[in-house]
């Protein structure tokens, strides 16, 4: 009705839209080369070997997998617990007594593949770990010994780089990355690697939302070795309510040190759950052997099914024996010696 603007026609307007378009050229198929042709055979090559490589692999992993569970099951029978775990470690088998004794499942090649490069070569020395009572009695008997004793059995022998015979250290074949050890050896010095269960507890003990044994942290606070400054460290870092004010001491009424040391296993169990202490220092006493017996070692304690608790972790810090000598003589002779 109002006609075409500027005067013009509809034919003319068409005819310049049809101008306009231009005819795309057709895609052409991409040429397929003599060089392309190789790279995709070279790749389809390389392909298969990587395939038959792994497939090699896998079938001696799975055989050798099937020999260490074999060995570990006449191991378990023959009661040998220490060759047992080293020829189930040498096999593939997971760590542990039921692997290690031939019942438990078999892991999946590439997991299996994994924990044997993560897992060094165990030998068939029979090296152990010995109990907490063999520990501090061989440690007692180091500790009992005469300087001019101890030089004589921990200096190797003339200056050179063997250790001597009776050394329950050989620190210096250790250094060099060798083992001195061989047979069924039991490591009188050497203690079991404890449960990281009950550090767990502590640090989330402050979840109210599942019922959780509980931990303290008790702390033997060797003289001038450091432990004022791990208790302001376990105060800056703990509720306050949680960490005695004394040097991070137990206090009784009328004693600021009330010589935890002293205590028996009944008494502590009792301060521990009247108070919301979670750490203790002990420094003026003993140690208490029977404290050891309060750890959680058991897998009735690790299932956190034993409520008796508390459970301790047993903490301390040692330094170099002539700095701590100085700071003793430093502290008591000039800063606090009674004669002034």
């Amino acid at each position: 009705a109002g006609g075409v603007p500027n005067g013009s026609t509809g034919a003319k307007s068409t005819h310049r839209r049809r101008r306009r378009r231009k005819t795309r050229p057709a895609r052409k198929s991409p040429r397929i080369t003599c060089g392309t042709v190789a790279v995709v055979g070279l790749a389809a090559l390389v392909f298969a070997a990587f395939v038959l490589v792994w497939l090699t692999k896998t079938a001696v992993v799975l055989r050798d997998s099937a020999g260490g569970v074999a060995m570990g099951g006449n191991d378990g029978r023959d009661g040998n617990g220490a060759d047992t775990a080293a020829a189930a470690a040498a096999g593939g088998v997971r760590g542990g007594a039921d692997q290690a004794q031939g019942l438990g499942p078999a892991e999946p090649p590439r997991a299996l593949r994994r924990r044997q490069k993560a897992v060094p070569k165990v030998s068939q020395s029979g090296i152990r770990a010995a109990t907490t009572n063999q520990v501090v009695e061989a440690l007692m008997r180091l500790a009992q010994m005469s300087s001019a004793e101890l030089r004589q059995l921990l200096e190797p022998p003339n200056g050179g780089a063997d250790s001597n015979a009776d050394d329950p250290f050989h620190l210096p074949q250790l250094r060099e990355g060798q083992c001195p050890w061989s047979g069924d050896t039991v490591l009188q010095w050497l203690p079991q690697r404890p449960s990281l269960q009950p550090s767990e507890w502590f640090r989330n003990r402050g979840d109210k939302s599942s019922d959780r044994p509980t931990v303290a942290v008790y702390y033997e606070h060797l003289s001038k070795a450091g432990g004022t400054s791990f208790c302001k460290v376990a105060t800056a870092n703990m509720p306050r309510k949680e960490v005695p004010r004394y040097y991070c001491m137990p206090s009784e009424p009328g004693m600021a040190d009330a010589r935890i040391g002293s205590w028996t296993r009944e008494k502590i169990r009792k301060y521990f759950k009247d108070k919301p202490h979670r750490l203790v220092s002990n420094e003026w006493e003993p140690f208490n052997h029977d404290f050891l017996e309060l750890q959680a070692t058991s897998e009735t304690d690790l299932a956190g099914k034993n409520k008796d608790g508390p459970y301790l972790m047993f903490l301390t810090s040692i330094r170099n024996p002539i700095n701590r000598l100085l700071s003793a003589y430093k502290f008591w002779g000039h800063l606090n010696n009674p004669a002034k």
